[in-house]
């Protein structure tokens, strides 16, 4: 297993790397750390242990290749609220997301985040959207067409954790700011960053976030595919 480069965006001078690999790939173990290995232990559902396990060896492969370091010698240190970062390199913006066996990682010289869904079926969305959105964003969702909701939900809620990974703040910021629902838009702005959608298979929807002012984004390297 070794993540493939799919994309690379340029904004403002600073290149942000989209990286993508399968978590069904049986990955080395051994170059986890132990702590990594402890919080694998502590997963007792099969996949979730398996696919943590291949989500950080992938990580590692590729941060190692990025900064010209074995994969095993990188030592993460982690924010107040849990956002990795690497303690030797902490110039290396980074993270992680995958769902189901499909991992992304973004890597920049910025603060950067990544979030991923599979898209499906979903009767508990506007649960979801009680916990996890702004009284303006469910409004907004409640008023769009019923065959657009999900849709719609899986959108918003992957740009929202893109931007809430970015900022390195968890989930408490969900409701602090509010983001426009169903927006064709591929760069939404807000308060110094770019929400930037990703275009994945049919059945994926992605999302990066960059702290970037208001600086133009635009794709550079567009011809690679997954």
């Amino acid at each position: 297993m070794y993540p493939t480069l799919i994309n690379t965006l340029h904004l403002d001078g600073t290149e942000v790397r989209i990286w993508h690999y399968d978590l069904s790939i049986p990955s080395n173990a051994a170059l986890l750390s132990p702590d990594e290995h402890a919080r694998a232990a502590r997963l007792i559902i099969p996949d979730k242990r398996r696919r943590f396990i291949a989500a950080r060896v992938g990580l590692r492969l590729l941060l190692g290749g990025v900064t010209n370091r074995s994969p095993e010698a990188l030592v993460f240190g982690y924010g107040a609220d849990g956002k990795p970062y690497l303690m030797d390199a902490p110039w290396c913006e980074f993270n992680l997301a995958h769902s189901a066996d499909f991992a992304l990682v973004a890597v920049a010289g910025r603060a950067v985040g990544v979030d991923i869904e599979q898209f499906r079926a979903l009767p508990s969305w506007s649960e979801m959207a009680q916990i996890a959105f702004s009284a303006q964003e469910q409004a907004a969702l409640h008023a769009l067409p019923v065959e657009q909701r999900v849709s719609a939900f899986f959108r918003t809620w992957t740009r929202k954790e893109a931007l809430m990974k970015a900022q390195g703040g968890g989930f408490k910021l969900a409701k602090t700011f509010s983001l426009p629902v169903n927006d064709p838009a591929e760069i939404i702005r807000l308060d110094g960053w770019s929400i930037y959608d990703l275009t994945l298979p049919d059945n994926m929807i992605a999302a990066i976030a960059l702290r970037t002012g208001d600086a133009p984004l635009c794709i550079i390297d567009s011809d690679k595919s997954l």
